[in-house]
């Protein structure tokens, strides 16, 4: 899959599976997870399930809409009263059929967040209209920290695709309506410049420190090295976006570089900012609520057909209940009226 691949909302799995008849079936169970992290289903193996069966599942709703690109599939086998290593032959197992099948048509994440790079700068695989602003005249350490940013927002991604980098001064109205990447110092970048009210962290009028904010308070020293990764909405084009990636100095550019040089680090970029210090230490904050997701929602109709098994389990469970109630009101109303017969 793609590396921006966001999980619809109407997406579909049907998994042929089967597994071996020596299992403990209280213990034994097969989860599907998207990503490696995140969990779509989870059931208990049955016995009469060993033969082969048909496991069929829709995305749950807080799953839609998150970006990865593989799917992990783990059987966690145990085998009833295990007292020694077993034989080859009585090993446990359980494997996917190859005619499964899934039904995942190209979703949309509705999110801006800095952990689900390279989107929203890829789509389907390439780069997705990006410009990149640089400084007229940038310096070594910002040609630098292009080049690391451009390897995180191209990663996974084929050799083709629509980018375009250009110098701040070359910038014109004809190139609002892209996905745009602006790296360097306010000092040199002109762009950066025009574009200081628009940002989370702002820059002081001289452009000299990084501006507190409600979500943080920065001394005037401490505010003069940090570095920050801003990832917001284009106010140019509807759809588009913009990444930040600039310090007010040499020092914070040096842990801007340090931060996307290794992959390690870059876990750390989340949510919609994330300030950088000279110690490497990097902090993300959310400035916005996240944006309603513009994978299609499925009505109440399609979400009851694309679950009639749990449905009618509910169903017959509430049924039982409620059976059971009435006769313990009966038998209740019974009594009653027997100690007012012996009265």
């Amino acid at each position: 899959m793609d590396e921006d691949y966001a999980l619809p909302s109407n997406g579909r799995f049907n998994l042929n599976i089967r597994y071996s008849e020596n299992l403990d079936f209280d213990r034994s169970v097969m989860t599907v997870y998207w990503g490696s992290s995140i969990p779509l289903y989870s059931r208990k193996l049955t016995k009469e399930g060993a033969a082969g069966e048909t496991v069929s599942f829709a995305v749950p709703a807080d799953a839609a809409g998150q970006i990865d690109n593989t799917m992990v599939i783990a059987f966690d086998l145990e085998i009833k009263d295990l007292d020694c290593t077993p034989r080859q032959l009585n090993m446990p197992w359980a494997y996917v059929a190859e005619d499964s099948s899934f039904y995942l048509p190209q979703g949309e994440s509705g999110m801006l967040d800095l952990d689900q790079m390279p989107a929203p700068f890829q789509h389907n695989g390439l780069l997705s209209d990006l410009l990149l602003i640089m400084s007229d005249d940038p310096t070594d350490s910002e040609l630098l920290l292009a080049g690391r940013v451009m390897s995180v927002l191209g990663a996974g991604c084929d050799p083709y695709g629509e980018f375009r980098a250009v110098r701040a001064s070359e910038f014109n109205s004809d190139m609002y309506d892209r996905n745009l990447v602006i790296v360097g110092t306010p000092k040199n970048n002109l762009f950066l410049r025009e574009f200081n009210d628009s940002l989370f962290f702002q820059y002081s009028s001289d452009y000299s420190s990084v501006e507190s904010n409600d979500k943080l308070v920065l001394g005037s020293e401490y505010a003069m090295t940090v570095g920050t990764y801003q990832l917001l909405a284009s106010p140019y084009a509807d759809g588009r976006s913009i990444l930040i990636v600039s310090s007010p100095s040499e020092e914070g550019t040096q842990s801007l570089i340090t931060l996307t040089s290794k992959d390690e680090n870059r876990w750390s970029l989340e949510r919609e900012a994330v300030v950088v210090d000279t110690r490497g230490r990097a902090t993300s904050y959310q400035f916005t609520v996240n944006q309603t997701s513009k994978v299609e929602k499925d009505s109440f109709s399609d979400v009851i057909m694309q679950n009639q098994e749990p449905m009618l389990l509910l169903i017959v469970g509430l049924g039982c209940m409620l059976v059971l109630l009435l006769a313990v009101v009966l038998l209740l109303i019974q009594i009653r009226r027997g100690k007012h017969a012996d009265g």
